[in-house]
């Protein structure tokens, strides 16, 4: 069955208010926890809010999840290899008696 582009953008239109709505409630419920029940699931409901959010963000954008957190896990790669990298210049200024700034 083909799909009319206007009834595709309605239908991921609703699946985002769904998301943005299930951050709201999840959020309102850790608020819920933490403060008035002081119980420790808050800490749990809260990490679930922050991964429906990400997923709402993603889906708003129209990229992928797995795109997203491919391009992360490569930053996060790159940064520690440039610390690396500075690291062994800093050992290789002080044998020679440069400075080297971190």
């Amino acid at each position: 069955m083909y799909i009319i582009p206007e009834q595709r953008k309605q239908k991921s239109f609703l699946s985002l208010n769904l998301l943005l709505f299930m951050v709201l409630f999840l959020s309102s419920t850790a608020i819920y926890c933490f403060y008035i029940a002081k119980t420790n699931i808050a800490l749990l409901i809260t990490m679930l809010t922050v991964f429906i959010y990400f997923i709402a963000l993603c889906k708003k954008n129209s990229v992928s999840i797995f795109r997203v957190l491919k391009y992360y896990l490569n930053w996060r790669n790159n940064q520690q290899l440039y610390i690396y990298q500075r690291k062994l210049l800093a050992e290789k200024g002080s044998n020679n008696n440069e400075t080297v700034i971190l």
